[in-house]
């Protein structure tokens, strides 16, 4: 349904996704006082999205995607979270 939110937590114990598929943005938390670059990244190796200087919680709008799955990386430097999402 468009306007849905999808959540991915990167906490180092937690990954959640709510729901799964998504259509319209996403919401990404990673930990407070870390700055992170969240990728998403399409089947074939495109990086579809890239932001920079993510801390905390960041909403990404992936409305203009299309259908298929991706995976979200959010990288710091010395820890990477990979967490795999779907797009109708």
């Amino acid at each position: 349904m468009p306007g849905w939110r999808t959540a991915i937590s990167a906490a180092p114990a937690a990954s959640s996704r709510a729901p799964n598929p998504a259509t319209g943005v996403i919401v990404v938390q990673l930990p407070e006082g870390e700055f992170y670059t969240v990728s998403i990244v399409g089947m074939t190796g495109k990086v579809e999205k890239y932001i920079q200087q993510v801390n905390g919680t960041q909403t990404i709008d992936v409305s203009d995607l299309p259908s298929g799955v991706y995976i979200v990386m959010a990288a710091n430097g010395s820890r990477i979270h990979k967490t795999k999402l779907v797009i109708e």
